[in-house]
């Protein structure tokens, strides 16, 4: 019986040899597809099922695929639209904490965020990224 059970091992490792395996976008659409799973159990909610199997085949895709720079590329991609949301999140939880002392815009030029401090009237305003000023009421 151990002789199989290594054989089987053995005949595993050698077929997931050169292939990429799992990574964090693995992990992340796993999450996604039990969060799914678990709304497809809803009523008027069945095309969750579609999405699931999609997610699946996805998931299977990405682990048994030789291809590892696309892969990657992939993987690069999900941690740009991560961090994005990232630092989305963070910029809203500093707007609230400093919304009794701070107004905050957007440059028109290069949409940069920027914060001027409340009450101090007709304000000029210089953008650090692209150095155009702008005249702000704060």
């Amino acid at each position: 019986m151990r002789y199989y059970l290594n054989k089987l091992i053995y005949t595993i490792n050698r077929f997931m040899y050169g292939r990429y395996k799992g990574d964090e976008l693995n992990q992340f659409l796993i999450i996604l597809y039990f969060a799914f799973w678990v709304l497809s159990f809803l009523p008027y909610l069945g095309f969750f099922r579609l999405i699931n199997i999609i997610i699946l085949i996805y998931v299977l895709y990405r682990a048994l695929s030789k291809n590892i720079y696309a892969r990657q590329k992939e993987l690069n991609k999900y941690f740009e639209i991560k961090n994005k949301f990232k630092a989305q999140i963070s910029l809203n939880k500093q707007k609230h904490q400093n919304r009794k002392t701070h107004l905050y815009f957007k440059c028109k030029n290069c949409k940069a965020n920027l914060r001027v401090p409340k009450g101090k009237g007709k304000i000029e305003v210089t953008c650090p990224k692209c150095k155009q000023k702008v005249i702000k009421y704060s």
